[in-house]
């Protein structure tokens, strides 16, 4: 339920001598899976050549220091999550600007599913080490980066920073079986340009038995679909979580990212696939160049 946070290299003035930046994870920075085969960490934020306070200068030393660790990466998403909160409460939600909406006071599993939302993949690892660099390289939802990346600017609409819509969900109740549906169309032309959807559930599970092999407690599922003409479902056009072929039965926030195709209608579902109790609750972010429709009316087709 928590977030673990990996560190990145630094940017602009940050950056040493040897280091290429933002888009590479720290050498140092731990890696994952879980021990029952969570993915971890869950996102990345700088945390390499950090300046900071110094709360007990010695001799020589000013009231600042550069500092290295994932002990600095962390205080990065702390102030992301307080930004998104403050975001959600003063009516930002969902045009971009203050007042805009109406003021949404967000779950925990919001503030989470919107920091990974928008996660960008790094480049590569790097290690610097005397007299030679080497790099190693990383995948989208691996055991080195998870889902990237922080940005807010790639996980909620801001006027003039982005032009992106968002459908959220905050706190929604489910119960065991039951499945929750959600429509768009994608509008990737004129202003709003950007294909990609990025859509990402979040919900709090309880805590596994000790010495677990799958400690996953209550299981949800997102997936994707595109609509034909008629407002069925296309076949094969299915697109699952966190980059698997299969059914995520191991973790509790799940992504799903990828193209659309201009003026198509896609169906979002989810679903309460496992549970251990009668219901749980979830929030959900899907952001990118769409419009939210009700559900179509499908069309008889005579044979």
């Amino acid at each position: 339920n928590t977030l673990a946070v990996g560190a990145s290299q630094s940017e602009g003035e940050r950056i040493g001598t040897k280091e290429m930046g933002m888009d590479y994870l720290a050498l140092f920075s731990s890696r994952g899976p879980t021990a029952d085969d969570r993915m971890k960490p869950d996102i990345i934020a700088p945390g390499y050549t950090i300046m900071t306070a110094n709360a007990h200068p010695q001799h020589g030393e000013t009231d600042k220091k550069q500092v290295f660790g994932t002990s600095y990466s962390a205080p990065v998403v702390a102030g992301n999550a307080a930004l998104v909160r403050q975001y959600f409460e003063e009516g930002w939600f969902p045009c971009g600007t203050k007042g805009c909406g109406k003021p949404i006071q967000p779950s925990g599993s919001l503030v989470k599913a919107v920091l990974m939302n928008g996660g960008q993949d790094l480049r590569q690892v790097q290690a610097i080490i005397p007299n030679k660099d080497l790099l190693e390289n990383v995948e989208t939802y691996d055991s080195n980066q998870g889902m990237g990346l922080i940005n807010l600017s790639a996980s909620l609409p801001i006027r003039n920073t982005n032009r992106l819509k968002a459908l959220a969900q905050n706190n929604m109740s489910i119960e065991d079986g039951e499945k929750h549906t959600f429509y768009i169309r994608a509008k990737t032309k004129k202003q709003c340009r950007s294909r990609q959807l990025s859509l990402t559930l979040a919900w709090y599970d309880k805590g596994g038995a000790n010495g677990c092999a799958k400690c996953l407690v209550n299981d949800l599922d997102v997936w994707v679909q595109q609509l034909n003409n008629n407002g069925n479902i296309k076949k094969g056009s299915k697109k699952k979580a966190n980059g698997t072929t299969t059914k995520d039965d191991r973790n509790n926030v799940e992504r799903i990212r990828f193209n659309m195709a201009h003026n198509r209608r896609y169906r979002i579902t989810i679903n309460a696939a496992n549970l251990s109790e009668a219901r749980i609750k979830y929030s959900m972010i899907a952001t990118g160049c769409f419009k939210v429709i009700p559900a179509p009316t499908r069309i008889a087709i005579t044979p």
